[in-house]
């Protein structure tokens, strides 16, 4: 992640994860005001989408080899 994030934008990434992507809940942990998430999330894009393709990275091998187990 490039940019200094502040602890309130820290924390709504972290709380991101914790509540299995539900960006609304997330802000709301963070201590956002109510109905402003889609504003955090605008703002936050570039580093969600980082953590998304970490996330995807550090899972596609075990995703892979189950489903090939399941085939």
């Amino acid at each position: 992640m490039n940019k200094e994030l502040t602890i309130k934008q820290q924390s709504f990434l972290d709380n991101l994860m914790s509540c299995n992507g539900d960006a609304k809940k997330a802000a709301e942990l963070a201590g956002y005001a109510e109905g402003s998430y889609t504003s955090v999330v605008k703002s936050l894009k570039t580093e969600i989408i980082e953590l998304a393709e970490s996330i995807l990275a550090q899972s596609a091998p075990k995703a892979a080899l189950k489903l090939v187990e399941v085939m």
